[in-house]
Order: structure tokens, then sequence, then C-alpha cells
């Protein structure tokens, strides 16, 4: 299964093809967590796995978005931002 996602028209981003299961393969893994949100990290043309972290909700839309450069910069921030909006707390 290839992982796509596109732009809604208010402007976030949709996934396809998520799985709703924590799976790991070569190209992408999904973190599904209790409350139904979901990590993702994955490679692409562009992209090493792991280059990103994407926060998901149930409804296959991004919520929040990391990447490399961030945590490089101020990894701490980064990080604690991360597993705060995976527990669902507001950042």
């Amino acid at each position: 299964m290839k992982l796509e996602y596109t732009e809604t028209q208010d402007g976030h981003t949709l996934w396809l093809n998520l799985p709703n299961q924590t799976t790991a393969t070569d190209e992408w893994t999904v973190l599904v967590l209790d409350n139904e949100l979901r990590l993702l990290t994955f490679a692409d043309d562009e992209h090493q796995a792991g280059a990103s972290v994407h926060l998901v909700n149930g409804g296959d839309i991004e919520i929040f978005m990391w990447d490399c450069e961030e945590w490089r910069e101020d990894p701490v921030s980064v990080m604690g931002a991360i597993f705060r909006a995976a527990a669902g707390v507001e950042i």
C-alpha cells in the first residue's frame, strides 16, 4: 500500500490509505495511539524516514507536523510538543 496525501479546501493535509493499526514498512511507520491519534513518519523521493513526524487524527487529517530542522534547532521543545500533542494536550 502506498501512502498518499492531498490538501483539503481549507488548507489541511488529508492522508489517504493511512492504516488504523500500528504498522511499519520500509517506507513508513504509523504508530496508533489509544486516543485514536496516529504518529507517522515516511520516506519518499525527497525525504528519508524520520525526516519528519506527522500527527494525524482519526479522520485522517494532519493536525501537526514537525521536520528534522525544527528538532535540530530546539530538540527539547519539539520533543515535548510531539509528546504533549500526541497525548491530546493543546499546545
